[in-house]
């Protein structure tokens, strides 16, 4: 794509996921299988994974990073990092205590 991103809006990814994972949620309170519970899980750590990029890395990795210094890139991925470290583990927090009011 000519603006560098390969098609994929801003916060895309992560709506997608949000979505997928609000649907697992669904069918886990639906029915009583482990399966469902477990997927939710996953995408909720995805969905934070993928939060934390397009929070932080987003402006940095713009057109393959050409027009970002490494000071500007080296800030960015320190960000990732912590950004990753809070809302994976948050994503899932929440998605568990969803879950486990059945």
């Amino acid at each position: 794509m000519p603006n560098g991103h390969g098609g994929i809006p801003r916060f895309g990814a992560p709506l997608f996921i949000f979505l997928m994972t609000f649907l697992l949620i669904w069918w886990e309170r639906s029915t009583a299988f482990i399966l469902p519970l477990v997927l939710s899980l996953i995408g909720a750590g995805i969905f934070g994974w993928r939060l934390a990029f397009h929070l932080t890395m987003w402006n940095v990795t713009e057109y393959d990073g050409n027009y970002a210094s490494a000071d500007q890139t080296k800030n960015a991925r320190r960000k990732y990092l912590a950004a990753k470290l809070v809302l994976v583990p948050l994503a899932v927090f929440v998605v568990y205590l969803t879950v486990a009011q059945k």
